[in-house]
């Protein structure tokens, strides 16, 4: 019997390119290559290039060139559990499930600080709800087709062959769960929602001079949805919206808005501050007046309901316990009684010690509970007639008093 070798050291001889090179031709080097190919990390995350080298190692030496690949995301179906971060672009159909979704990456490879940071992968696609899931957890969830920015949320979407199932739970989370927010649109019974808005520091570390305002506050990013906390009713948020579009009002509460989920929550105030102010001018049954801090007035002109017994509205013209009250302005009136023998007996009363603008300081709250029952009563630049007066002024030592003249006939 005639042995052949086929080893390593045997001359080299000629064959046909059409038929394959035998595996066992090929060098010790080759075939080591190829067992440590599949050397994978325990718990490293495989994506197609790893999946992939075994398949290039064999077809490197049987054919000497790389094979056929596994197609990346976007051809041929991805393997089952394959998870991967998408931006919801249309609420779930109401019939059938299937929602628009679309792949996210990094703008930038390595990723940076700086804006864009997020850029579209690939093109939408449709998607199912994960299993138990309903419609409406996906309400707050739908972000648009506009570019992914710092404040999109990010959803993730299971390939479970042979569909995407999307989770209605954020894989990206914001930056915390409890933040400082200003009101900047009220309730909206459509969707059940309210618009708040991020608040930060103009400057970072904030100063707090004995003379002068502190660091003034900024808005922080876009406004976002947010739902009325529990125990409270869309009622409880009247009166705390910001109108300025530029910085927060300094005149409106910075309310905690709380994340649970996929929701925002906010919070009303726990309690309610005293704060300074500055008498402006003095009206019926309200002052106007400007906030004080240290010296100085600030924010926006505020209106503030008198003490019950100050006002106007509840006695003009009316007669209480036998005494008609006849206002002659604002901060005079007279007191008129009848007496049994029909003696008429007159006296001016008038506000003491009176309301001196621009000197005199109070003190006042923000929306007691069930409100002021004031509203004013005449415009007051951008401020039409009958809008609610939400402050209430506090330790105020004034009254109605006897002008110390014998008014009768």
């Amino acid at each position: 019997m005639i042995w052949t070798c086929v080893c390593p050291c045997s001359p080299a001889k000629s064959r046909d390119p059409n038929i394959p090179e035998s595996i066992f031709s090929k060098s010790a080097a080759d075939l080591r290559a190829l067992s440590e190919a599949r050397r994978w990390q325990p718990g490293e995350r495989l994506d197609h290039r790893k999946l992939n080298e075994p398949v290039d190692a064999i077809n490197k030496i049987i054919r000497g060139v790389a094979g056929a690949r596994q197609k990346t995301f976007g051809g041929a179906p991805p393997a089952p559990g394959q998870a991967v971060a998408v931006v919801l672009l249309s609420l779930p159909d109401l019939t059938t499930g299937r929602m628009a979704v679309r792949r996210v990456q990094y703008a930038t490879t390595p990723p940076t600080l700086g804006s864009p940071r997020y850029a579209w992968l690939g093109d939408e696609f449709d998607a199912f709800m994960a299993f138990g899931r309903r419609r409406n957890e996906y309400t707050l969830l739908v972000q648009g087709r506009e570019t992914p920015t710092l404040n999109t949320i990010f959803l993730p979407a299971t390939f479970e062959k042979p569909l995407w199932l999307v989770d209605a739970r954020p894989i990206v989370e914001v930056e915390e769960r409890v933040v400082k927010a200003g009101l900047v649109s009220p309730w909206d019974g459509f969707s059940g929602t309210m618009q708040i808005r991020r608040v930060r520091w103009s400057l970072t570390p904030p100063s707090f001079p004995l003379v002068g305002p502190p660091t003034p506050v900024q808005w922080q990013g876009v406004p976002f949805p947010a739902l009325v906390d529990f125990g409270a009713t869309p009622d409880d948020y009247t009166g705390l919206v910001h109108t300025n579009v530029d910085a927060p009002d300094s005149d409106q509460p910075l309310l905690i808005a709380r994340r649970e989920s996929v929701f925002w929550y906010l919070e009303l105030p726990q309690s309610r501050r005293l704060t300074q102010f500055q008498v402006e001018e003095n009206f019926g049954d309200y002052i106007s007046a400007f906030q004080f801090l240290r010296g100085i007035r600030v924010g926006t002109l505020t209106f503030i309901a008198k003490e019950f017994l100050l006002r106007r509205t509840p006695f003009d013209g009316n007669t209480i316990d036998g005494v008609l009250y006849d206002y002659t302005n604002d901060r005079e009136r007279t007191a008129v009684k009848m007496h049994l023998d029909e003696t008429v007996k007159r006296e001016r009363q008038v506000i003491t010690p009176p309301y001196f603008p621009g000197r005199d300081i109070i003190y006042a709250t923000e929306s007691p509970t069930h409100g002021t029952g004031v509203v004013t009563q005449q415009i007051h630049g951008n401020v039409p007639a009958g809008t609610p007066v939400t402050w209430l002024a506090e330790v105020d030592g004034r009254k109605f008093a006897w002008d110390g003249k014998d008014n009768n006939p």
